[in-house]
């Protein structure tokens, strides 16, 4: 009996140092590790690092889109095409995963523009416009897209075409605008 003792103390000793060895093991991988807690309640839409990436601490770990809130297009409009571009500018959207002809163009309203222009590698997007813009934010008038009859809810990530409603003018402003451009810079 005394060696089943011997025998079976030993094996609580080695437990027990196992145990510890393991403990010492989660302690060192927690000091590799980092928690980061979002500001928000969401759901994480894009992650823009894999595991073993090294992180560039001047982009954005993952996107988190809020719960519950509307979606918003964001639109990067190049310098050349923002001339008459204002707040409040009325907006025709297209969704590239709907095809207009048959679903239809929706509504929305610019809500923010930049203040300042922006580069392709200021911020991930899912395309490059390649040259400098202004990013516009515009809300939805719809938070779907009628599909067959039926209510089908935006995705977050979805791209789209879009066109600004500029000026709206009568058909003989069209034709005399030359004209006022001519002539009204001699009575300036």
């Amino acid at each position: 009996m005394t060696v089943y003792n011997k025998n079976k103390s030993e094996l609580v000793e080695l437990k027990n140092k196992k145990n510890i060895i393991d403990m010492d093991i989660i302690k060192h991988k927690q000091k590799d590790s980092y928690v980061i807690y979002s500001p928000i309640d969401g759901i994480i839409s894009s992650v823009m690092y894999k595991n073993g990436q090294y992180v560039d601490i001047h982009k954005p770990l993952l996107k988190i889109a809020p719960c519950n809130s509307d979606l918003v297009a964001e639109l990067f409009i190049p310098i050349k095409k923002s001339g008459f571009l204002n707040k409040d500018n009325k907006i025709i959207i297209r969704y590239d995963a709907y095809p207009y002809e048959r679903f239809g163009s929706y509504k929305a309203t610019v809500k923010e523009i930049s203040q300042s222009i922006m580069m392709d590698n200021e911020e991930e997007k899912p395309i490059l416009i390649g040259e400098p813009y202004y990013k516009i934010i515009a809300k939805l008038d719809k938070q779907y897209v009628m599909i067959y009859g039926k209510e089908k809810k935006l995705q977050h990530g979805m791209t789209i075409s879009a066109v600004i409603v500029g000026q709206k003018k009568k058909i003989w402003q069209w034709v005399l605008d030359p004209l006022y451009s001519y002539y009204g810079t001699l009575f300036l």
